[in-house]
């Protein structure tokens, strides 16, 4: 699975919106769009596995479990 598809799940599984995750991770919500663009789309960008890695670890610090581990 490739980053943009994971953090689609992300967003779904912990109910986060665009501006949530753009503060939580310190980039703008037009990068958190680009991220989530279609990748045909000239607007899309790869999004960083560390933009995953922050997310996964701010939601275990907030007491959250990530597929169920």
């Amino acid at each position: 699975m490739d980053n943009r598809q994971t953090l689609i799940e992300l967003m779904q599984q912990y109910e986060l919106s665009r501006k949530e995750i753009a503060v939580m991770i310190g980039v703008s919500m037009r990068t958190i769009g680009n991220w989530l663009q279609i990748p045909a789309s000239p607007e899309h960008r790869r999004c960083p596995d560390m933009a995953i890695r922050l997310i996964k670890c701010a939601m275990r610090e907030q007491g959250r479990e990530i597929n169920g581990r």
